[in-house]
């Protein structure tokens, strides 16, 4: 309707609403010639995510101050930790929550404990390494989002396309396409049948993306790098392989922080195929 076609029910029992044809099969338009409908491309897309193909378009995220912002976690209740003054603390016991075990850590302390592991863990990374997958999938969609982008748009088609040809089938079994309707059957399977073709067709030109992953193999490169970078690109180049951080609370007040004891970081997982 909103692309200025006419709609009807799918038939007596059918819920689902649909673009009305007349008896040559044709769409019947209610628009007028001057009228600004919705786009075709703009309604696939919202069908798409209406149904679950296809996630909708986030908001950017804020401006942050510091390199872990919403990285951070306390092991005590799992709420975010968030910076207070030097420190960065469970965000809910900082606001008069109730957590049982809440933590607190030297902001500094833990952003440099935090560098160093990811900064080995890279180091380490070798071809094959789940993680390196994650890593390259990553880099991927941070240096080319607008064909990252495109290809997610290409298997949210896919995805529509196969549920089309799929509720065409489901209709007929229904016996909606029995009597006059189902001489419009052979010819809007063939058209969903050759719209699922098109997209997979689409979809395969996004398969094996050339990613460069040099610097990684690089140590000198890799650090050099990091050192130029402003915070937004460390920000970026520490979520490449971390999920989370969580921390625990100290055993005890003026204990030396150790890292390894206080510190669980999530390493990243390779994103599964669609």
């Amino acid at each position: 309707m909103y692309e200025g076609w006419q709609v009807g029910s799918g038939g007596k029992g059918q819920k689902r609403r649909q673009a009305y044809r007349d008896d040559k099969g044709h769409k019947i338009s209610v628009a007028e010639d001057m009228a600004r409908m919705i786009p075709a491309d703009v309604a696939e897309r919202a069908r798409r995510v209406l149904h679950g193909h296809q996630l909708p378009e986030g908001f950017r995220p804020g401006r942050t101050l510091h390199l872990l912002t919403d990285l951070v976690r306390c092991a005590g209740c799992g709420s975010a930790m968030s910076a207070s003054g030097q420190s960065t603390a469970c965000s809910r016991n900082m606001h008069g929550g109730v957590c049982p075990a809440p933590a607190s850590v030297k902001r500094m302390t833990l952003e440099q404990y935090v560098t160093k592991e990811w900064q080995w863990r890279i180091g380490e990374l070798e071809m094959g390494d789940p993680l390196m997958v994650a890593v390259a999938q990553r880099w991927q969609a941070l240096n080319a989002p607008e064909e990252t982008e495109e290809a997610r748009e290409a298997v949210a088609a896919v995805k529509a396309a196969e549920a089309a040809v799929q509720r065409l089938v489901e209709d007929r079994q229904a016996g909606l396409y029995d009597g006059a309707a189902g001489k419009h059957y052979p010819r809007l399977l063939k058209q969903a049948e050759a719209d699922l073709m098109a997209a997979q067709e689409r979809q395969a030109k996004f398969a094996g993306p050339r990613i460069d992953l040099t610097m990684f193999d690089d140590v000198v490169m890799f650090q050099q790098m990091w050192e130029a970078s402003d915070l937004s690109a460390k920000r970026d180049l520490l979520r490449l392989a971390i999920d989370r951080v969580t921390v625990t609370k100290a055993p005890g007040q003026g204990h030396k922080f150790v890292g390894k004891e206080r510190v669980t970081i999530e390493w990243a997982e390779p994103e599964q195929a669609a």
